[in-house]
């Protein structure tokens, strides 16, 4: 009977070592999968905040060239063409803020949450730009017209190094496969 016995104990050794290699197995391949797709993830990102930095960096000095000259001025006024100028430079603007918010949408859907609260606020500087730049055709050329804009520039490369850093922040975390 204790040969019996023995083979019973045996089997549930055995069993119990499958069972535990099963367990460890899977979660070996959950953890790998976990890494994978982080690091998957990670590279999305990276494409992604660098497009929008280059989309901006381009987009900045399109509205820059948006602001009236003294001698446009001049011109507008001799051939009173400030409402015709006006929709063209707000159609302008909107057709070249297009790629900036195709760009920022791919970030915000990829996230994490403080890289979309950062392009979120360079969007609005954006805004607040165009705003300031279409403001210059609403009674003629005043420098009062162009305070949203001149405040906007000032925050353009405070908002890009916020973006900067959030996403190199990003970046550097690593997958994490601990479980809480």
């Amino acid at each position: 009977m204790t040969e019996g016995w023995g083979m019973v104990v045996a089997a549930a050794i055995a069993l119990s070592g499958v069972l535990c290699g099963l367990f460890i197995g899977r979660r070996q391949v959950r953890d790998q999968a976990q890494v994978e797709h982080g690091q998957w993830l990670r590279g999305q990102r990276q494409e992604a905040f660098v497009h929008f930095l280059t989309v901006w960096d381009e987009t900045v000095p399109k509205f820059e060239s948006r602001v009236l000259s003294e001698e446009e001025s001049i011109y507008l006024d001799r051939m009173d063409g400030w409402d015709e100028a006006g929709t063209f430079t707000v159609e302008a603007m909107e057709t070249d803020r297009k790629p900036l918010r195709q760009a920022a949408e791919r970030v915000q859907m990829l996230g994490p949450e403080t890289v979309e609260t950062a392009v979120n606020a360079m969007l609005d500087t954006i805004a607040k730009m165009a705003l300031g730049i279409g403001g210059q055709y609403a009674v003629g050329p005043q420098d009062d017209n162009l305070h949203d804009y001149w405040e906007s520039m000032g925050e353009v490369e405070p908002k890009r190094a916020a973006f900067v850093a959030a996403s190199r922040s990003a970046l550097r975390q690593t997958p994490d496969t601990a479980r809480t």
